[in-house]
């Protein structure tokens, strides 16, 4: 089941692309050396090394994006892979000022973009960045805005599972060790989200 209506590379440009597509490599390597039993060899921890910082230089490397719909969509996209960097590497706490941002420039940028433009044409995108986006303000107020856009999605599609969402998600970045839990949680509250709660909540 994929619910894109348009290829994704036409949004996100090259750069982006390519960025995405290091990290996801990036992580397919570490969780089989994790599961390895075998011992890592130096060639084989160097090379996932060389992979890592592959994909923090493309996803520090800003590109000159263009102006309007495209790029607000693009900014969030980048916003959305320094949010996943940075998780991943679980250095910032959930309160640090350094999420408190990201989460507020990624609402931002995805208001910007026209979020429900973006439901219709990326809406699996969206959503990936969605569920980042309130893993970080967990405690912070944004999260009910990211929640509520989660939940127009599940709304609009009520018979997908949590399982059906999970295949969709590992095709962007979704690592189950560090965000499912949370995650789960996140598409729990989606669900229950009621009518006026969303239109209280999406303001």
């Amino acid at each position: 089941m994929n619910f894109q209506t348009k290829p994704i590379i036409d949004v996100l440009g090259v750069p982006l692309k390519a960025a995405l597509e290091e990290m996801r490599q990036s992580e397919i390597l570490r969780l089989y050396f994790r599961s390895s039993l075998e011992r890592t060899t130096a060639a084989q921890s160097s090379y996932y090394h060389s992979k890592c910082m592959s994909a923090h230089f493309l996803v520090l490397t800003r590109e000159n994006v263009p102006e309007g719909y495209i790029g607000w969509l693009r900014e969030a996209c980048w916003l959305t892979l320094l949010i996943f960097w940075n998780a991943n590497t679980q250095l910032h706490g959930r309160k640090s000022k350094l999420y408190k941002h990201f989460a507020a420039d990624l609402k931002a940028a995805l208001v910007a973009a026209d979020w429900r433009r973006l439901l219709n044409e990326y809406p699996l995108l969206l959503i990936w960045m969605c569920f980042l986006g309130a893993f970080i303000s967990r405690h912070k107020g944004d999260q009910p805005w990211f929640v509520a856009t989660i939940s127009e999605f599940a709304r609009a599609r009520p018979t997908i599972t949590w399982d059906e969402l999970v295949v969709e998600l590992n095709r962007f970045l979704y690592i189950e060790d560090i965000y499912g839990r949370d995650f789960r949680q996140i598409w729990k509250d989606a669900k229950s989200v009621s009518a006026s709660e969303f239109d209280s909540g999406i303001q």
